[in-house]
């Protein structure tokens, strides 16, 4: 086969230059401003169209700094508020009661009497009654705190009280014989605050996951 392509020397008999097909020549291109090729080699990335400029997202979030100061400000007084009742109350359900001076007093300084339980008042006298067998029942009680929320005269507390079924638990179906058993109730208590002191509280505890866990209570 001859070395000339076929195209080439149709060029040749024309009176045309022969090009070789390895070494073409390109012409060169005219130079550009750099304002110009920078217009052209930038791509859009997908998804961009629509987006605010820098210059805006930067000033709307300079905007919002002060507020979330705030926020961040208010969260921390709650939770300095929150903190401070519940180091009062807890101490009161899980360390024993005849272990105090006087036990009466102590929850007087946290709760109201009376203080309303679930619509009823209950002089302070019973609900130190309340704390004393139920910490007869169940040895080493602890109280693990789940979530707090606190709004005007209301403090919300979401928790786990641990402890092992040692003594007769009176429950809502009967007395029930220490079983040695390990338990963990989730309960949700809503308190009244009025002054610094609990004057009411709705208690919505899960009695029947207890009474399961000590084998006291089964489903059909």
């Amino acid at each position: 086969m001859s070395g000339v392509c076929r195209g080439c020397s149709l060029r040749a008999a024309v009176g045309k230059p022969h090009v070789n097909h390895l070494e073409r020549q390109v012409a060169p291109q005219p130079n550009r401003g750099a304002g110009e090729g920078r217009m052209r080699s930038r791509a859009v990335p997908a998804g961009a169209r629509g987006r605010r400029p820098a210059s805006d997202r930067k000033a709307r979030l300079a905007a919002e700094v002060p507020w979330q100061a705030m926020a961040a400000s208010a969260m921390t007084k709650q939770t300095g508020a929150v903190t401070d009742l519940l180091g009062r109350l807890l101490p009161l359900w899980t360390q024993p009661v005849d272990s105090r001076d006087d036990a009466e007093a102590a929850f007087r300084e946290v709760y109201a009497d009376p203080v309303v339980v679930n619509g009823t008042e209950m002089p302070i006298a019973e609900l130190a009654g309340r704390a004393r067998a139920l910490q007869q029942a169940f040895d080493g009680l602890d109280i693990h705190v789940l979530d707090t929320v606190e709004a005007p005269g209301r403090v919300v507390v979401a928790f786990l009280m641990r402890g092992r079924h040692v003594g007769p638990f009176r429950s809502p179906l009967g007395t029930v014989a220490p079983t040695q058993r390990d338990i963990e109730v989730r309960t949700i208590d809503v308190l009244v605050v009025t002054g610094g002191l609990v004057c009411a509280i709705w208690v919505v505890s899960d009695d029947l996951g207890l009474l399961r866990q000590l084998d006291a209570a089964k489903l059909a």
